[in-house]
């Protein structure tokens, strides 16, 4: 799947840095449709469940239960996002 965050530091932590000490995102408009939602991390997943378009991992800011520390979005067809902006964060 690609993975996709509603949080920049989300976004920072998997952005490693160049020789420069800088870290590249893109700022993406992302089609979710039908989203299956986890409070679980869960792995292995290949495509969306039966009937969904997307998955969405619940962080615990909306549910202390949660396993999932920032929302966290997976799409499984790139045709289902478009890159609006890139941004460059200097440390």
């Amino acid at each position: 799947g690609i993975y996709f965050a509603n949080a920049l530091c989300t976004t920072l932590y998997y952005a490693h840095p160049d020789g420069k000490r800088q870290r590249y995102g893109f700022i993406m408009d992302v089609s979710l449709g039908k989203q299956k939602e986890y409070t679980e991390i869960a792995y292995g997943i290949n495509k969306p469940p039966r009937g969904y378009h997307s998955c969405l991992g619940i962080s615990e800011n909306h549910d202390p239960d949660s396993e999932v520390e920032d929302d966290e979005f997976v799409i499984y067809n790139a045709k289902q996002q478009r890159m609006t902006h890139l941004f460059c964060y200097e440390e």
